[in-house]
């Protein structure tokens, strides 16, 4: 059974002494607040693994909650967090997990949590499975059934019942639906991190006890006994200092406190914990000495203010403080050498900020630095002894136009036949990074983040690829080719962002593997067909094409008493499964044909159970209820509708028809109700209407209309706004009616970064566009505009076109001149403006009322200047930015989104 909390123990006041030399200088960690994809559901199980050192995510900005984990790195984490020795642990003899993280795994099997997969094999980079997960934190956690209660999952066979029962019984699991607890899906990061973090949470009750305190570094302290995943932040106070947070390592045996300032070197400082009115006390002493650095090696902006150059000390995974080093005696020196001279950074070059680009006390940039890679050293000094880093190259880019990480990457399996068969549609997009000898994967998608904006389309065409091992797999541009069985390390970059991927080659042939239906158990009456879609997956976890001649995937029909089957399945009862090359079925029917209750096997041709669904007939054919549902194969998973996003802009109903059983029962035929003038009202006298069908209207056909096609109901997006979809009976009683809401997605723009501009006061500046934009060169083409924020995602530059005459997105025609020219989105970086790009606005000049000038005039020539400044001139020049609001291709002043103005007064 699960493990039970200790009885109470009261504190003992007593006073301990700690002392010992710290190893690093920390600020608070960031936690699950760096990341940008951890949505509230998951951010204390994220905190809690960040919290262990288990792991820092997949970048620094994405946790990777809704990617799948591998077994290799659920074992990494769950070690971690369990804080096994993994140093010492026996060799598992896995010859497929790679020996930087093989003591991970042999201190978990060792540990008795989990074991290979087959004979030396431990499945390394194959997903990890909710039946695997739930054995190995089972294991972990010696979590066992608390009744002898029936589990209520379908889906779960004998072997894996008891692990599950015993997440189920200590409620770590409530499953995927009541009844399906999703056994053979892969799981993903998100999931894995709330199972262990549940699991390591059970034990709530165990009273807190801390028996010593120690400080491993400024602001962090260390506590050890028993229980301590239930102390609070409250129950601890540190001399002149403050808590901020307490972070219990998952067996309750240590905690970290983290302070809100840094202690004073040399210091005894006094902890008092205190547990239901009982305090004890702890005296700490904080040395400290630093015996290494290591300088951090990043890319950094070339024009943001505030950077600063980051290092470690004496190994630690912290970020060292230079002004708390400087208060305990240290003197931080950092130099930098220009790598395109070869020599130390001199001006005009821009490095450190300060009087000498070259050095720097603080590690702090220029604010503007001059882009190129430069070697760079730390070193620290006290008492006659100098700690010095190794030199690390640090690289100073353009990043509001490069990647600055890359977060996933697609490929897509062109198979053992490349050069004849790319493209064609038994082509399939990977899940796993395996492939077999002889096929072909190119990537086809890189998603990341850029230009400031996260998850964008980065240019796949402009992807480097590189592999650790040739000999395995070779590449080919952005193709990759497996060439003999082993393992090789994919490194994709794109401009200063990297990203890497452990693939498998194998000379075992693709096969199914796992057939996952999207119902697990169906319910129908003898004669109603429900159709339901089935996926198809290899042994790799990838989608596979299953052909309908029964040679590879075998049904096996449950039959009643009489051995006649209860179901029809497949297209057209053939009972046969077939899916293309993206492993799925689409309108997989389930026919009843007799009463009774049974499983549809999907075997392979040894026999082998694949997947299975559970299926009820019932001879009852009545009527009782009806249900809303999407139609099977309709891409939409909600009522928003996108107006222009082909792939978002219709969704697809039917009104599911349910006997006094809950058995399906076929759907409701559909008809459109009678609005002869279109109003969204139906046409007065038209109930009671013909019976045996239900009549739709939407409220608002301006915003989205309806058609019916026998019982499917499609919903089209035509405007911004909300509708209401109502369905009705023959006699005009509402049966179902629900709100569509319809959202657009225009490109526009978001912010202009104006230049600061100051009050012209001298004679001979000429004005132009560069006065108020940061507009750059770019030799043969249209000149790149920066500081111009749109909501697209894509990291295309912003061009500006001064004499082009071209239709924009919606098919208009928007000049561009001098006087008026067009900032434009460069979608195929052609460097000119083509017809369909995205037009973001124009820009224009005006003279104030008031204002005198000698040379300068309306229209004002923003590209090549308009006129110059002379003496006696006096006024202002109002710049705009102007967005076509209205999308019909003209540009209002009315419709100004952005202004800025420059102040001419020459004496």
């Amino acid at each position: 059974m699960a493990y039970q909390p200790k009885s109470y123990r009261k504190f003992a006041a007593t006073t301990a002494t700690a002392a010992m030399v710290a190893s690093a200088v920390a600020p608070v960690a960031s936690l699950a607040a760096g990341f940008t994809d951890v949505a509230p559901q998951y951010k204390d199980a994220v905190d809690f693994l960040v919290s262990t050192g288990a792991t820092n995510g997949k970048t620094e900005t994405q946790f990777g909650v809704y990617e799948q984990i591998t077994r290799l790195d659920a074992a990494v984490i769950l070690a971690k967090v369990l804080k096994l020795d993994v140093d010492n642990a026996k060799d598992a003899g896995f010859t497929d997990v790679p020996k930087d993280r093989a003591k991970y795994v042999n201190a978990l099997v060792e540990a008795g949590i989990l074991n290979g997969k087959s004979e030396g094999k431990f499945g390394a980079y194959d997903n990890l499975t909710r039946v695997e997960m739930a054995k190995i934190i089972a294991n972990a956690y010696k979590l066992e059934k608390q009744n002898d209660n029936a589990l209520p999952f379908t889906d779960v066979n004998a072997t894996w019942a008891p692990f599950v029962k015993a997440l189920y019984d200590n409620g770590v699991t409530s499953g995927k639906t009541e009844t399906s607890f999703g056994a053979y899906e892969n799981i993903t990061r998100g999931d894995f991190a709330r199972f262990v973090y549940r699991a390591a949470n059970l034990n709530v009750d165990v009273d807190p006890e801390v028996v010593s305190v120690s400080a491993i570094n400024p602001t962090t302290l260390k506590l050890e006994g028993e229980g301590l995943k239930n102390l609070k932040a409250d129950q601890i106070s540190v001399e002149g200092n403050t808590v901020t947070a307490v972070t219990p390592a998952a067996d309750g045996k240590s905690a970290t406190v983290t302070l809100g300032t840094a202690l004073t070197v040399g210091k005894e400082y006094t902890v008092t914990v205190t547990v239901d009115g009982e305090a004890k006390t702890f005296t700490v002493k904080f040395d400290y000495t630093v015996t290494s650095v290591s300088l951090d090696e990043k890319t950094y902006d070339d024009d943001t203010v505030g950077q600063k150059l980051t290092f470690k000390v004496n190994g630690e995974t912290v970020t060292a403080d230079t002004e708390w080093l400087r208060q305990a005696g240290y003197t931080v020196n950092f130099v930098a050498v220009d790598n395109s001279t070869g020599a130390a950074v001199v001006a005009p070059t821009k490095f450190f900020k300060g009087a000498n680009p070259a050095t720097s006390s603080t590690g702090l940039l220029d604010d503007e630095v001059t882009p190129g890679e430069y070697t760079v050293e730390v070193q620290i000094i006290k008492d006659g002894k100098v700690v010095v880093s190794d030199k690390a190259t640090i690289t100073i880019a353009d990043l509001e136009s490069t990647a600055t990480a890359i977060n996933s990457v697609k490929f897509t399996n062109y198979g053992k036949d490349y050069t004849d068969d790319n493209g064609t549609n038994d082509d399939f997009e990977m899940n796993s990074t395996t492939l077999v000898i002889g096929e072909s994967a190119e990537i086809t998608e890189i998603i990341g983040n850029a230009a400031g904006k996260t998850n964008v389309d980065l240019p796949v065409a402009s992807a480097k690829v590189t592999s650790s091992n040739p000999a395995v797999i070779s590449v080919n541009g952005q193709t990759i080719t497996a060439n003999a069985a082993g393992t090789a390390t994919i490194t994709v970059k794109v401009g200063n962002a990297t990203k890497t991927i452990n693939f498998t080659v194998t000379n075992a042939t693709r096969k199914v593997a796992k057939v996952t239906p999207s119902e697990s158990t169906v319910k129908v009456v003898v004669g109603a067909t429900r159709q339901i879609n089935v996926t198809a997956e290899d042994q790799y976890g990838d989608p596979i094409a299953v052909p309908n001649d029964n040679t590879v995937v075998v049904e096996d029909i449950p039959q009643d008493a009489s051995s006649n089957p209860l179901v029809a399945v497949g297209t057209g009862g053939d009972n046969q499964l077939q899916t293309g090359a993206d492993g799925k079925h689409s309108g997989f029917e389930v026919k009843g044909l007799n009463k009774g209750n049974g499983t549809v096997l999907f075997k392979d041709t040894n026999g082998k159970v694949l997947g299975q669904i559970a299926v009820t007939v019932t001879d009852k054919d009545n009527f009782t209820s009806s249900k809303l549902e999407l139609v099977y194969d309709t891409e939409s998973t909600d009522n928003t509708l996108v107006k222009g996003k082909a792939s978002d802009d219709t969704v697809k109903y039917q009104v599911s028809k349910f006997n006094s059983e809950g058995a399906y029962n076929g759907a409701m035929p559909l008809a459109l109700a009678q609005d002869s003038d279109n109003d969204g009202v139906v046409d007065s006298g038209f109930f009671p209407a013909a019976s045996g069908s239900y009549y739709v209207i939407s409220s608002k056909p301006s915003v989205a209309t309806v058609s019916v096609s026998g019982s499917e109901l499609t919903v089209t997006a035509q405007a911004k706004g909300t509708a209401d979809i109502v369905i009705y009976d023959e006699n005009g009683l509402v049966k179902h009616k629900f709100t569509v809401t319809v959202t657009e997605e225009p490109v526009t723009v978001t912010k202009v970064n104006f230049k600061a501009v100051a009050t012209i006061d001298y004679a001979g500046k000429s004005v132009d566009i560069n006065d108020f934009l940061d507009v750059r060169t770019d030799t043969g083409k249209d000149p790149i505009v920066y500081g111009i924020e749109h909501n697209a995602d894509t990291i295309a530059k912003v061009r500006l076109d001064s004499s082009a005459n071209v239709n924009d997105e919606n098919g208009h025609s928007v000049s561009a001149s001098a006087t008026n020219p067009v900032l434009y989105i460069d979608a195929d970086n052609s460097g000119h403006r083509e017809a369909g790009e995205v037009v973001l606005g124009v820009v224009s000049a005006t003279l104030l009322s008031g204002s005198q000038f000698t040379n300068i005039v309306d229209p004002i020539d923003l590209i090549a200047g308009s006129g110059t400044t002379a003496s006696g001139d006096k006024g202002t020049i109002l710049f705009r930015v102007i967005d076509d609001a209205n999308a019909d291709g003209t540009y209002a002043v009315t419709e100004t989104i952005a202004t800025t103005t420059l102040n001419i007064n020459v004496k």
